[in-house]
């Protein structure tokens, strides 16, 4: 970004030193720096123009306000429904969750979600219940929380055979 000084009729200020520093405070007394702000905050940008010939050094202060991130979380079970107990594999997919960013996959109904080399996945018992399965951010410094949710219905099965998905492809 370049800066640019001009006069109150609008013209440029051609050979003018123009400064940018940046600040927490609007005071323009603490955490200086030169580097503009990257992360979730209040900063103040202060330019000076530097003494010349026809002009006395000059100050403006800008605030900048640098909100949160805001992530999206979302997550899919397949298959969606059962038909007597059986196992689903949940996949989890996000936008603007950063890298080292930890995504917790959790079910209601005191049901336990595993994480291993073969993916997300969770053992539903023959029991007519629908389950919520909840995929979620904490969030961050500089992103907000996020959280997807989705639901897997089961119908009882009351026949002896094995248990089996309602999907069958």
């Amino acid at each position: 970004m370049t800066a640019v000084a001009k006069t109150n009729a609008g013209n440029p200020i051609v050979n003018g030193a123009i400064t940018i520093k940046y600040y927490t405070d609007e005071d323009c007394s603490k955490g200086e720096t030169d580097t503009a702000p990257t992360n979730a905050g209040v900063y103040y940008a202060k330019a000076t123009l530097a003494n010349t010939n026809n002009y006395a050094e000059q100050s403006t202060v800008a605030k900048i306000t640098i909100s949160r991130a805001t992530p999206n979380v979302e997550i899919k079970a397949t298959p969606d429904t059962l038909t007597g107990s059986g196992t689903v594999k949940l996949t989890v997919t996000s936008k603007g969750v950063p890298t080292d960013g930890e995504i917790k996959v959790t079910c209601d109904n005191g049901i336990t979600v595993t994480d291993n080399e073969g993916g997300i996945s969770a053992t539903l018992p023959n029991e007519t219940k629908t389950y919520t399965f909840t995929a979620s951010y904490n969030g961050d410094a500089n992103h907000e929380k996020a959280s997807g949710t989705c639901q897997v219905p089961v119908t009882r099965r009351s026949s002896s055979g094995d248990s089996s998905s309602s999907d069958r492809s």
